[in-house]
């Protein structure tokens, strides 16, 4: 790989990871994506969910207030649950941010066996600022995740985070008029037979067929929903610029995928990558000579770290670690 060759910032964006996880990087060649509920955001990916739960039911009579209510309440039936999941890896457009080598790069406190040897977490352990900022190629990237659709996932996605409830209320009351719109549009043909949901039981040989004027409308709504869950973050975040990479995977599809899983039933899956979807790393403000030494004693790692550029942090040499 061509090293030192100018890119146009505007297609990186920035990983920002532990040294530990820097070296499985580096070993395997894959990038790591997990469920986007297991993040520490713990409205990740329910935004939509939790507004729709909230909002009050149309009063007003007629088949429009009885769709609208429908779609609200299914949201608050205690058996919904999502039709698919989003496994993610996250970026930032930001470089060497104080903030995300703090949240990201570095083995908290609250994470270690205290030192003293102790059955609890104990606030003494160090913490290094040895992890990395490794500065990804947007679009070698999301070519890479294209060639995994269909094999470990249903479709991938990158994109930014939109960040405020206030964006999620504006796109669900435009897509509820819409849904409004395309029923009463359906609702005009004579022909309302549909083949999306089948004949339901109702009592012993009773029978009900759904109408097409809901079932489309509804179903379409949904889809945009889930679509749009994972891009959409509290507030409390924008400082973090965050873009997204998403596995999106059907639950009908988990079976015949290979997706692995943690102890805590949380799915993962390592994407394998080209090493040149990595245009640059930004070592860590206390990224030293024992990092580098570590990492020289596995020459069998797939990607070579010192092929590419290794810039230093902005941090290097002002951080005071105590």
């Amino acid at each position: 790989m061509e090293k030192g060759v100018a890119m146009d910032n505007s297609n990186l964006i920035y990983h920002y990871t532990s040294f530990e996880k820097l070296q499985c990087i580096l070993k395997y060649g894959t990038l790591r994506f997990k469920e986007s509920t297991s993040s520490n955001d713990i409205l990740d990916t329910i935004g939509f969910e939790n507004i729709l739960k909230s909002m009050p039911n149309f009063n007003a009579p007629g088949a429009t207030a009885a769709l609208l209510n429908f779609i609200i309440n299914y949201y608050r039936w205690e058996g919904y649950h999502p039709s698919a999941k989003f496994l993610v890896a996250c970026f930032s457009k930001i470089p060497d941010s104080r903030l995300l080598w703090d949240a990201y790069t570095m083995h908290r406190p609250g994470n270690q066996k205290c030192p003293h040897g102790e059955e609890k977490y104990c606030s003494e352990v160090a913490a290094k600022y040895n992890g990395v900022c490794i500065a990804f190629r947007q679009d070698r990237l999301s070519e890479y995740l294209r060639s995994v659709e269909g094999l470990n996932c249903d479709r991938t996605h990158v994109q930014p985070i939109v960040y405020g409830d206030s964006k999620i209320k504006i796109l669900l009351n435009e897509w509820l008029k819409e849904a409004a719109r395309k029923s009463i549009e359906l609702s005009k043909e004579d022909d309302q037979s549909q083949d999306i949901i089948p004949t339901m039981p109702v009592i012993g040989t009773l029978t009900m067929d759904l109408k097409k004027c809901l079932v489309i409308p509804v179903m379409d709504f949904m889809k945009k929903v889930e679509a749009y869950s994972p891009f959409f973050k509290h507030e409390f975040w924008h400082e973090e610029a965050e873009i997204r990479a998403a596995l999106l995977i059907s639950n009908a599809s988990l079976s015949r995928f290979d997706i692995s899983e943690y102890d805590g039933g949380v799915k993962y899956y390592d994407v394998e990558i080209s090493a040149d979807c990595i245009d640059h790393i930004i070592l860590g403000p206390e990224f030293d000579e024992s990092s580098f030494a570590e990492i020289d004693s596995h020459p069998e790692y797939k990607f070579k770290f010192r092929d590419y550029e290794l810039r230093k942090s902005l941090g290097t040499g002002v951080i005071r670690n105590q």
